[in-house]
């Protein structure tokens, strides 16, 4: 969990970032909240982010397009977001390895 602007590490595959963003939640808004990782992320990588603005919460995808740390809006996708849920924590999310597909698989 991220409480400040940024410094979380590029192998962090969930980041949940606590401080509220003031209005909307969309990729603009997140990547300003969001801020750099602590190194540069390389060609490939793709993690998690969760941001809320103190009323709903929003999870989205970051794919690696620049040889930077920060994290920028053409980074960011949203994947969903939760209203009514004003903040998130580690435990609200729950992964879960498939085995035996590809991870452009449809089935």
């Amino acid at each position: 969990m991220v409480t400040f602007l940024g410094g979380f590490a590029t192998t962090s595959e969930l980041v949940i970032v606590s401080n509220d963003i003031a209005g909307a939640i969309n990729v603009t808004s997140a990547a300003a909240a969001i801020g750099s990782a602590s190194g540069a992320y390389a060609s490939g990588d793709a993690r998690l982010f969760a941001v809320d603005n103190g009323t709903a919460s929003g999870l989205f995808l970051f794919t690696y397009s620049a040889a930077d740390a920060t994290v920028s809006a053409a980074e960011l996708a949203l994947l969903g977001t939760a209203t009514a849920t004003p903040a998130s924590a580690a435990a609200d999310y729950v992964f879960v390895a498939r085995y035996g597909c590809a991870i452009n698989d449809t089935a």
